[in-house]
């Protein structure tokens, strides 16, 4: 599998998203993390952030709280980044009760969608529902938890309910999350570019936080995991769309099959 982060040594930082089989959508963006409309497998996202400098001294900037035994660090080379927690140390990093984080899902609210590049390199937590990170986002009443282990990911704190089992370590993962508005609340679960949601449904549980943090906040959750971006837009609940290659074949299909009716009617008008 090919990583979606093209290499660059330009100030400016070009990104080809094209992970197990994806079409290739370049975009660039500036290093660290950006606040405005970048695309990245055909959605507009709100925040980047995109490595080439740790996300505490990004634009906007992540809260990042470093725990015992934890530790961060960039390769300056690929930008790729890398989290490094135990299970007695956490370390995550966090948007809360921020302008920049409005994940509503009343009615009349758009929804939101989070995407991110990562592999898992360690898992150092061990258990049925333990795992090497964890994704928390909140929207003041209700509480989504996405979990990323060795060889699974599921949603919730149990691996028993919402789970789907992948190669997580292997090579990087595309993973886009979506959280339905407009009174709906639900979350899907996208991997690699697909159409079709992994897991779907999950409801969340009631809490007031107001928050979206990734990493590892627990003493369930540690290991070792490396990012390529990690991206999200509160301006909607955006699945995957198929492949460019994918509606240039259905759509010579569908020519083919005009043209045949045609020829067909034809024939048909001239005996």
């Amino acid at each position: 599998m090919h990583s979606p982060l093209a290499k660059s040594r330009s100030p400016i930082r070009c990104i080809l998203s094209r992970a197990g089989g994806l079409a290739a959508v370049a975009l660039c963006l500036a290093p660290l993390s950006v606040r405005g409309a970048t695309i990245i497998n055909n959605v507009e996202f709100d925040v980047v952030y995109a490595g080439y400098g740790l996300p505490e001294d990004a634009t906007p900037e992540w809260d990042t709280r470093l725990g015992i035994d934890s530790a961060q660090s960039v390769d300056p080379e690929s930008g790729i980044y890398t989290l490094s927690t135990t299970t007695s140390g956490t370390g995550s990093l966090r948007i809360e009760n921020s302008p920049l984080w409005d994940a509503g899902t009343g009615v009349g609210t758009p929804g939101t969608t989070i995407e991110f590049s990562m592999k898992v390199d360690e898992q150092v937590a061990t258990g049925a529902s333990n795992a090497a990170l964890q994704l928390l986002f909140s929207n003041g009443s209700r509480r989504y938890e996405v979990r990323i282990a060795d060889g699974m990911i599921f949603a919730g704190t149990s691996s028993s309910s919402y789970s789907y089992s992948l190669d997580t370590s292997s090579d990087f993962n595309t993973y886009r999350i979506t959280l339905s508005g407009d009174g709906e609340g639900l979350v899907s679960i996208y991997v690699n570019n697909s159409t079709t949601a992994v897991i779907s449904g999950y409801a969340g549980v009631t809490a007031s936080t107001d928050a979206i943090i990734w990493g590892d906040t627990s003493t369930v959750i540690g290991g070792t995991t490396t990012w390529e971006y990690f991206a999200y837009t509160n301006s909607g609940a955006f699945a995957p769309i198929p492949e460019a290659h994918t509606l240039a074949l259905c759509g010579t299909g569908m020519a083919l099959l005009l043209l045949m009716g045609r020829r067909s009617r034809g024939a048909g008008a001239s005996r």
